[in-house]
């Protein structure tokens, strides 16, 4: 039996602390955009998307051992906002690794189709971002946008006001997208974190079964690919 880096309560608690705070940013963000306040909204928003980059980070230690680097990825991770926002590109895979400790997923046909449209929408949901972040649609570049969106610039002479900086369809565009990433998690875990922790365990503890064999392969190539990126990159620490 495999010595884990960190026990399963340990990385419970950091993903419900991420989804709840998520959870508030984005319903913060509608309530700017609904005040006509753009920069503030796309800003509030984004940040809710960087805390779910954090989630994926914390669920990486599900299968993290000892002498793994994935603890100190994690943290350096927490202070890399581009990067959060970067993993979310491999969102629908981790999603899919979430849904299947969910028993729901094997027994219920309609859990499986919710997941599948949630999904669909969310990926819907980004791709109408490209007009701004460009084709590839890769969040990462919303950080510069973040910036824009809190802070008065300087152009030409000119002071830029937040609002101004922000284009008002953009900001429900990156508002939607928040929403909806936050939507997809709370369906996952809001009742059933429980049963995320019972199925992690029985994975850590079963290692012959190939059901679960799957699953825990599945997790970690998620885990390997978020982290890569972090092990290799030591620099633009914030």
């Amino acid at each position: 039996m495999p010595e884990y880096l960190r026990d399963l309560r340990f990385v419970l608690r950091g993903i419900e602390a991420c989804r709840h705070n998520a959870t508030r940013l984005s319903a913060t963000s509608k309530d700017a955009l609904d005040a006509g306040r753009s920069g503030l909204a796309l800003s509030l928003s984004t940040l809710a998307l960087e805390e779910i980059g954090k989630l994926l980070f914390v669920d990486g230690l599900l299968f993290a051992q000892h002498d793994d680097y994935k603890d100190q990825a994690l943290k350096k991770g927490f202070r890399k906002h581009a990067k959060k926002l970067f993993s979310l590109i491999r969102f629908p895979l981790a999603v899919e690794t979430f849904a299947r400790l969910d028993p729901r997923y094997e027994s219920q046909p309609e859990y499986r189709q919710a997941i599948a449209i949630s999904l669909e929408n969310w990926n819907q949901a980004r791709c109408a971002l490209a007009p701004w972040i460009g084709e590839d649609c890769a969040l990462g570049s919303l950080d510069f946008w973040k910036q824009r969106g809190f802070y008065v610039e300087m152009s030409k002479d000119e002071f830029v006001d937040p609002n101004e900086a922000i284009p008002t369809a953009f900001a429900e565009s990156v508002v939607l997208v928040a929403s909806v990433t936050v939507d997809i998690i709370n369906f996952i875990f809001r009742d059933n974190l429980e049963g995320y922790h019972e199925a992690a365990q029985t994975i850590r503890q079963m290692r012959t079964d190939e059901g679960h064999e799957a699953v825990k392969q599945l997790a970690e190539k998620l885990v390997d690919e978020v982290f890569a990126g972090l092990k290799q990159d030591d620099k633009g620490d914030i």
